[in-house]
């Protein structure tokens, strides 16, 4: 496994930008510098998950980055999109 992983992440309109990241570092950690990378403040970051495109379900904050990249490969894109509750 690669030293150092790529996470770039989408948000507000298809912006970008790459987080540098240990493969071992958890999906919380990425999404804290996700948030940083965008300049989110604190109240708007509160409900925001990271999530792999195409995908309605959040990354748990607690798994490595480095399990969601391909084999072969030391990058990842997610989406930094709100968390998604059932209404019901």
């Amino acid at each position: 496994m690669a030293d150092q992983a790529d996470a770039t992440s989408c948000y507000d309109r298809g912006a970008s930008r790459n987080v540098q990241a240990k493969p071992g570092w958890r999906v919380g950690k990425v999404r804290r510098e996700a948030i940083k990378a965008f300049q989110i403040d604190d109240a708007s970051a509160a409900d925001l998950v990271l999530r792999l495109p195409d995908s309605s379900e959040g990354l748990p904050p607690t798994d490595p980055i480095g399990g969601y990249t391909a084999e072969g490969t030391c990058s990842v894109a997610l989406d930094l999109a709100p968390h998604v509750r059932a209404q019901g």
